[in-house]
């Protein structure tokens, strides 16, 4: 119990600081600079952290199942988020319910999921959380997630999306970067190579979290709280629980299946808001289901720690 209380604490304090600072520095700094750093962390940070974090880590056949698990537990989100709109959001407009359903499946399962499983899970279980996220959440984000923001949109010139859609996943970084780690996983490196990439790869990861407190720090917060809420509660809460209880059932490994839970209960990704921009969505919604899922996150941590502790 100690053990896992220095783990929460030490999560704690980095998220704190990380955010806290982006924070601070996204109040005193123009706009345009975190616009440059998420530019810098998409087409050069990440893709370098990935191809540093995909040499380290430990690869074993099953781990093709982390994808489907993340296909899974989004389809589940997309399906409990339209029954909740089906039945309990009489009045909400169409932008509203894509923005709603977009924050309800597409978790923030690289920024912030990376260094949070990787604190809590290790790098035993990296693995799983890297391709959950890259072949689960980058693909629905840019594919289920577009023919939504689609259909909900205020505008059809952006239909059809799919040549779109599938240019986004073709050309995203990270992917490639993935392909080109697996490749050269058997070439050694020198001992200085190796050193620099893990330092720029853990360098990435904390910048990441201070940009986003940089982009928390310039949010407006929408007033459709019971919404925001119910999003969440499917997100982060009953989705979670429910592979919880499938993954042990199953009797997956500990380790294995908190790095799963953990990216599975991340609150909304970025992308939802950056989709919801692009095609015209409810984005006060999407803005402030992100802020409140990342202030939530700090009470459910310790809910999936402790239950496959």
């Amino acid at each position: 119990m100690n053990l896992l209380l220095i783990q929460l604490v030490t999560i704690y304090l980095k998220l704190g600081i990380g955010i806290g600072g982006g924070w601070a520095l996204g109040k005193i700094t123009p706009e345009a600079i975190a616009g440059q750093i998420g530019k810098w962390l998409f087409w050069v940070g990440v893709p370098i952290s990935v191809f540093g974090f995909v040499r380290q880590i430990e690869l074993t056949g099953s781990v093709g199942l982390a994808p489907v698990v993340a296909w899974l537990a989004m389809g589940l989100s997309l399906g409990l988020a339209w029954l909740w709109l089906r039945f309990s959001a009489h009045g909400l407009l169409k932008p509203s319910q894509g923005s709603f359903l977009l924050a309800s499946t597409v978790g923030n399962t690289g920024y912030l999921g990376f260094p949070i499983s990787l604190a809590i899970a290790g790098q035993e279980a990296f693995a799983w959380a890297l391709f959950y996220d890259l072949l689960g959440s980058l693909l629905w984000g840019y594919g289920i997630g577009v023919m939504i923001a689609a259909y909900y949109g205020q505008t059809d010139q952006h239909s059809p999306p799919y040549q779109k859609m599938f240019t986004q996943v073709a050309i995203n970084p990270a992917l490639w970067s993935l392909v080109l780690g697996l490749i050269c996983r058997a070439i050694a490196f020198p001992p200085l190579v190796e050193k620099s990439l893990a330092a720029i790869a853990w360098g990435v990861i904390m910048l990441a979290i201070v940009l986003i407190g940089m982009r928390l720090s310039r949010l407006k917060i929408s007033q459709k709280i019971q919404h925001i809420r119910s999003s969440l509660l499917i997100k982060m809460l009953i989705v979670p629980l429910f592979f919880s209880l499938l993954l042990t059932l199953w009797n997956a490994p500990k380790l294995i299946s908190l790095a799963l839970i953990l990216q599975i209960g991340m609150p909304p990704a970025f992308a939802t808001l950056i989709v919801s921009e692009t095609y015209e969505l409810d984005q006060e919604l999407a803005v402030s289901a992100l802020a409140a899922g990342t202030c939530l996150l700090l009470a459910t941590l310790p809910i999936w720690v402790i239950l496959f502790h």
